[in-house]
């Protein structure tokens, strides 16, 4: 078997002496980062003829791979000469940064760069792609006071993010904006919506963040805003060590009083799902068992009623440690990870209105409350990847991820419900939640080389996607007229709001595979292939309360409901109390997905043009399994679509490019939409529920788009947008009893037009900018039954609108700036976005929009000798609140007048980073 092995390595390096690979050469003054054309690069390799730099300072070769060191020489006039070595590990892209004569310098600037974390190497590949597209690389993102993969993407071209997690594209919800880690589609981290919460995964480990504008035949078909695909750290030749150590100062919650409930050592690694949950053994009907045995088991529950306060919050504060090593001449590894807690202490004002007088300011209340509120975060991450290359042409390569956040949540609610009880009845109500999250994967694919024309790349993954939410706590306590106690509210029956405990619980499994083969035939480079994905869900809720059985006497009553939270629910008290079970046969769902596709594309130059034109065939089913209280609720929607793809670009010059593209792409529900489960949410008093009658959206996607390239560092672009969107999914209000419901449903179609200009471009040899601004204009048309009730969607809503999670505008800028010795650097990012609708409301209820709010971000560092370094970041200097206001006079248009649903203000962060750095 051994020989076997050798002998098809010995082969596959004896092939490999005949394959070629091409190779771009980028030549930059080491000083000024120019871009010098004209150099000669002479390949060091018999009867392999040089290159001369074009105007962009590059060259392009077409080289052997060879096992050996292959060596280039690059001449330049009034440089001094740079030899540069080629191996098997050396990438597409190699930088080479020359010296001028007679100047001095600390390091030598000759680098060949094999990896993706360069501005530069991230600009070559956008440039070279057939479809729209822009990112920021590792280089740009270590200037940031970013710390998560959710705030760097928030400094992308037409990027925002919906409650600081959620991507937001060309000015469309994270629903409609899918996830890559490293080619494979990622799964949604949400059981209430298709969003990957980008905050799992901290910005250390990214080389580059790609964001698509445009769809291709070999990626997924559910596209609408964009496609961002996050590349993370791969190994290198050397080794590495990276170590940082953070802590962060946050205004308003830092050194201040904070409320917490039960606090149990594992919480402090993430283990705190073990001492809420269920005992071993639990009834899975409490109800269907026997008085006696429902009392017992009610006494073995955790006494978690529990809220203290603490007089100081400690700072946030983070490790992290990322390991490289070459194993051997055809292996390198790098692993890490990083730990992290943090605390969030907010007042948030909430309000709801009656809707008699369509002005603003005019109508009653029927609620006002304010929240004082506690968040402990804790974050803990792991990485490894493995790359292998048993040949020059061929590499395997092993990416494993595994994150865990846990958030432990503590609120006092204090107010009136002046429709409840009037303006004299004040509430003190309680909500103690934790929620542990965790997200798995393995990646493993390859490359394989076997002539220049032609490749095989493949891919294989599989992901575990956890969410525990045990023992959500909630209390409501009111103090009646003439009473000088908040007295337990006690209700008749189960209830998800008063003396209750709420558990969930999801598991989600997913796997994909893919095969792609590029080849090239008449002039054509094609790309073939076959993608599959598998994704299966198990869900399930259960819920109860506490109530008092009509054996028990008025006096026990009375004392029992003035008690304190912390000890109406302990002890004595538990045997006379009965916990019962609401648990509804909607509570639990199992679902899944399948998604099989098969492509072809292909790309040709002629002359001056460029053509990208593909076809994708998907073919997807979901299918849902659950049940209301009087029949089974089963789902099956299969959708096959038929998707072209066509790009057409135009070199203008060698600088100048104009992109034009088509594509139809589709939009998924996701599977927690198609679900009748209803839950209530306690923060925003509201019940959320799935419909199972949804289906999936399609798109029609025009893009016309110029490319201004000074040089290979600096990019301008304009473009303009179109989308047509026909059953576009949007969550709706509908009115309830006391409580509105938020449902999910299709509109017939919106229409999305949009104009945006980014630019990256050097303003001093030291100083350079990336600034992005979207202009962007929807209209989602619900046609003539609005005027009536719309099955499923409410009452008389606004027939025409804007897109749900849709901001009219979006602006980005990042100031950069490198000391001419590279030991000083400096940033400064500022971004605002425009008024977006965040629920689609009724005549009863308006619809919401979030306020616009500017933000301001800055970083120093400063690098200590060779390997040490400090970093001065701050995040949210303004610090202004965040505002979601109603369209009272339900004219469509949102002004600081309108009436305040809820507002809150988070803090300025202000965060110390010491680093070491091999």
């Amino acid at each position: 078997m051994g020989q076997g092995w050798m002998g098809l390595l010995l082969c596959l390096s004896l092939y490999a002496q005949t394959v070629q690979r091409k190779y771009r050469i980028a030549v930059r003054d080491a000083q000024t980062q120019e871009a010098l054309a004209g150099a000669t690069v002479i390949p060091q390799i018999e009867g392999i003829s040089g290159a001369l730099t074009d105007t962009l300072g590059i060259a392009t070769l077409s080289l052997p791979i060879s096992a050996d060191t292959l060596w280039l020489e690059v001449r330049y006039l009034g440089y001094e000469t740079s030899r540069v070595p080629i191996t098997a590990r050396t990438g597409l892209l190699v930088e080479v940064l020359m010296k001028a004569e007679g100047v001095e310098q600390a390091e030598v600037v000759i680098t060949a760069v094999q990896e993706n974390r360069t501005e530069v190497a991230l600009l070559s590949a956008l440039q070279q792609m057939p479809q729209i597209a822009t990112g920021l690389s590792a280089q740009t993102i270590q200037q940031t006071p970013d710390r998560t993969a959710a705030a760097v993407l928030s400094r992308v071209t037409g990027v925002s993010l919906n409650d600081g997690r959620f991507l937001v594209i060309r000015g469309m919800n994270e629903r409609y904006n899918p996830v890559l880690l490293n080619r494979l589609a990622a799964p949604s981290t949400e059981p209430d919506s298709r969003g990957f919460d980008l905050e799992l995964f901290p910005a250390g480990i990214i080389d580059q963040v790609r964001v698509y504008k445009t769809p291709a035949a070999h990626q997924s078909g559910d596209f609408g805003g964009g496609l961002v695909e996050i590349l993370t750290r791969r190994s290198t030749e050397n080794p590495s060590l990276h170590v940082q150590l953070r802590t962060a100062y946050l205004h308003g919650t830092t050194f201040r009083e904070a409320l917490f409930n039960i606090r149990n050592p594992s919480d402090l690694i993430g283990g705190g799902v073990s001492a809420r949950a269920l005992p071993a053994g639990f009834p899975e009907d409490l109800n269907a068992v026997s008085t006696s045995e429902a009392q017992a088991w009610t006494q073995r529950l955790p006494e978690n009623f529990r809220v203290r306060r603490i007089s100081h919050l400690p700072p946030a504060t983070s490790v992290g440690i990322s390991y490289g090593v070459p194993i051997s001449r055809k292996l390198w590894f790098i692993t890490g990870g990083s730990y992290g807690r943090s605390f969030q202490t907010m007042r948030v004002e909430r309000n709801r209105y009656e809707m008699l007088i369509l002005r603003p300011g005019a109508n009653a209340k029927l609620f006002s409350y304010e929240d004082y509120q506690t968040i402990q975060m804790l974050r803990l991450f792991g990485y490894m990847n493995l790359l292998w290359t048993p040949a020059p042409a061929h590499q395997v390569e092993l990416n494993t991820f595994i994150a865990r956040l846990t958030e432990d949540e503590t609120i006092i609610r204090e107010g009136f419900s002046f429709y409840q009880r009037g303006s004299d009845v004040p509430f003190k109500n309680y909500s103690m939640q934790y929620l542990a999250r965790t997200l798995g994967a393995v990646q493993l694919g390859g490359m394989h080389r076997f002539s220049e024309l032609t490749a095989l790349r493949w891919d294989l993954g599989g992901n575990i996607t956890l969410r525990d939410e045990p023992d959500y706590r909630r209390v409501r306590t009111v103090r009646d007229a003439g009473d000088s106690i908040y007295r337990i509210i006690l209700p008749p029956g189960p209830t998800t709001f008063d003396a209750a405990r709420f558990y969930s619980q999801l598991r989600q499994y997913g796997a994909a595979a893919q095969v792609s083969l590029l080849t090239e035939l008449a002039g054509w480079k094609l790309i073939s292939g076959v993608q599959s994905e598998i994704l299966t869900r198990e869900f399930w809720a259960r819920w109860f309360s506490y109530t008092v059985p009509s054996t028990a006497s008025s006096s026990f009553i009375e004392y029992w409901t003035a008690l304190p939270i912390d000890q109406a629910f302990t002890g004595e008290n538990l045997r006379t109390l009965r916990l019962r079970e609401g648990t509804n046969p909607t509570d639990r769902y199992q679902a899944d997905q399948i998604v099989a596709a098969a492509y072809l594309s292909g790309e040709k130059r002629i002359g001056r043009f460029s053509f990208h034109t593909g076809l994708r065939y998907e073919y997807s089913e979901q299918r849902l399994q659950s049940a209301t209280a009087t029949e089974p609720v089963d789902v099956r929607t299969p959708f096959p679509l038929l998707m072209p793809f066509a790009n057409l670009g135009y070199a203008l010059t060698e600088s100048q490019k104009l992109r034009i593209a088509y594509s139809r792409t589709l939009n998924r529900p996701a599977l927690r939409e198609l679900a009748p489960f209803l839950y209530y949410n306690f923060a925003l008093e509201i019940q959320q529920a799935g419909s199972p009658a949804l289906r999936p959206a399609s798109l029609h996607n025009v893009d016309l788009r110029y490319e201004l390239t000074p040089s290979l560092d600096q990019l301008i672009a304009v473009g303009v947008f179109y989308k047509n969107i026909r059953h576009p999914i949007e969550t709706y209000i509908l009115r309830g009893a006391d409580q509105p419901t938020v449902v999910f449903g299709n509109a017939p179609h919106a229409n999305l037009f949009g104009a945006e200009v980014e630019a990256r471009i050097r303003l001093t040899r030291r100083l350079s900018m990336i600034a992005n601004a979207t202009y962007i204009w929807s209209e989602v048309d619900m046609g003539e039954a609005v005027y009536g009730t719309v099955p499923g969607q409410g009452a008389s809503q606004a027939r025409r609108r804007p897109l749900q999670g849709q901001a009219p505008y979006l602006f980005n800028a990042i100031l950069l700036y490198q000391s001419a010795n590279g030991r000083w650097e400096a940033s400064s990012a500022g971004q605002i976005i425009g008024p977006r609708l965040w629920w689609v409301g009724d005549n009863l209820n308006p619809s919401i929009f979030e306020m616009p709010r500017p933000v301001w971000d800055a970083s120093v560092r400063r690098q200590l000798g060779k390997h040490f370094y400090i970093q001065l970041q701050a995040r949210d200097i303004l610090n202004t609140p965040f505002v979601y206001r109603q369209d009272s006079d339900l004219n469509g248009r949102i002004s600081r007048k309108e009436d305040v649903i809820f507002r809150f203000v988070r803090g300025s962060e202000w965060s110390l980073t010491l680093g070491y750095k091999l």
